[in-house]
Order: structure tokens, then sequence, then C-alpha cells
């Protein structure tokens, strides 16, 4: 069937970009986000979600239709403290970062942490504004995002790696077993 045939090649291809990190290395994206989950979640897992197939489709697309497609040797770096993070943000144009989001629903205002990853882009890159621009099956909507990183947040966003919002937790195949879940169970 045709989904298979798609989520093998998504997959294939997720894996192929694959890189070996450095011990000091940490993704930009992981600053906004649950290491547990992030680092722990394979290709395999990751694709059975829709949400997240229409989301690699629509980057695909519109990195294909502007040039830049993402590949190893475009990853960005910064060093701050004994880390180095790594990042390649979804489209840079001019002076702006731009970050893909793909969404069912249409937000009011941008979401936290995809404001605290375009900030750490902008920290990556010394670009001076970002921003962050929602597909939904309604509507394109943007947010401009104009406050990069400090070195100071960095460094306590990498001290604190788990989870911020009770929701990675509620979608975290880890959260029956993880000492740092926000999601207290009925037997306590």
């Amino acid at each position: 069937m045709f989904e298979e045939i798609l989520v093998e090649r998504l997959i294939d291809e997720s894996n192929s970009w694959d890189r070996v990190r450095q011990e000091n290395e940490i993704p930009a994206k992981m600053l906004a986000f649950c290491w547990r989950r992030y680092d722990s979640t394979r290709p395999e897992e990751l694709f059975q979600n829709t949400r997240v197939v229409l989301g690699t489709l629509l980057h695909r697309g519109l990195e294909r239709y502007f040039g830049y497609e993402d590949k190893p040797t475009n990853v960005l770096k910064k060093k701050v403290g004994d880390y180095v993070i790594v990042g390649m943000p979804d489209l840079i144009l001019g002076d702006t970062v731009y970050e893909f989001k793909y969404s069912t629903r249409s937000p009011k205002k941008p979401r936290e942490w995809d404001i605290r990853q375009v900030r750490t882009y902008l920290w990556i890159t010394g670009k001076p504004k970002g921003e962050i621009v929602y597909f939904t099956p309604w509507k394109i909507g943007s947010f401009e995002v104009t406050e990069p990183a400090t070195d100071e947040e960095i460094l306590e966003w990498i001290e604190h790696k788990w989870a911020k919002y009770e929701w990675e937790c509620n979608y975290c195949p880890f959260k029956d077993e993880c000492e740092h879940s926000l999601i207290k169970g009925n037997d306590e």
C-alpha cells in the first residue's frame, strides 16, 4: 500500500540524515523539548503519526520550492560553555530565519516551545529576526520573533532538560516509567 511505501521512504530519508553527534553537541530543537523523548523516539515510531507525516512532507516541499533542502552540510553550530549547539533552521532568506510548523489548529499566538526554538536559531545565526509559520488545513499564519536567546538562557535550558510541558508527557512512550514525568499516576 502507498502508506507503507511513503512511511518507509520517510524513515530511510530520516535515517540517512542522522549524523553522529559529538558528546558535547546538542541539537537546537532539544532545548525546546524534553531530551529523553526527543532523543529516544525512533523514526519508525515518529512516522506512525499522520500529523508528523504531513508536517514532514510540507517541510520537504517548502525546502525544495525555495531550493533550501536540508543536508548535513547545512548544520549550523555555536559554542556556549562546554557545549556546541547544532541546528538547521527550516529556511533562511535574507535576514530572516523561518521555522515551519504544521498544526491542526490555528494558534492565536505563537507557542512557547516554538518561540524558544526560533530564539535559539537567532542566537546561532546572528540573524535579527525569525518567523514561525503555522500551516493548518484552513490557513497560514505567522508570528515574528526578534529576540535571540542569550548564552545564559541557552545554558539554563541545557540544565533543565526534562519535560517542560504536561502535553509532552502525554505523548511520550516513557511517561509511565520516567522519574521526571509531569503526569502523576492514579496510584500516588
